[in-house]
């Protein structure tokens, strides 16, 4: 389960933030995929902001689940923010093209 730092349903003029999982995996990328079509369906915004502070591992059912959520911002017409990226997992995400439709931000990287 990830943890929704705002939840649209009952906030939806906030900014919607959701953690993505240590791990973004076959366990968990149906329900990333869920919980941000929860997010486009019931915010007012127009950012949804991924925090991939905790973030580990992602495989490519991960990479797989964020091209998705991609595909469903453009849809919805929203913009993803990345939130607290490591470096490897910055990589990962430029080698696989998903730095297409993710905004990265200097100033919103990991310590």
């Amino acid at each position: 389960m990830l943890a929704t730092y705002v939840n649209p349903k009952t906030e939806p003029s906030a900014q919607p933030r959701i953690a993505i999982p240590k791990r973004l995996d076959l366990a968990s990328a149906a329900s990333c995929v869920e919980e941000c079509r929860t997010c486009f369906r019931h915010s007012q915004k127009v950012w949804l902001v991924l925090d991939f502070r905790d973030v580990e591992f992602i495989d490519c059912c991960g990479v797989k689940a964020l091209i998705q959520i991609g595909k469903l911002a453009w849809t919805n017409k929203f913009r993803i923010v990345a939130w607290g990226m490591k470096p490897h997992v910055e990589n990962l995400l430029k080698d696989t093209g998903c730095d297409l439709f993710i905004h990265f931000d200097s100033c919103l990287k990991a310590a």
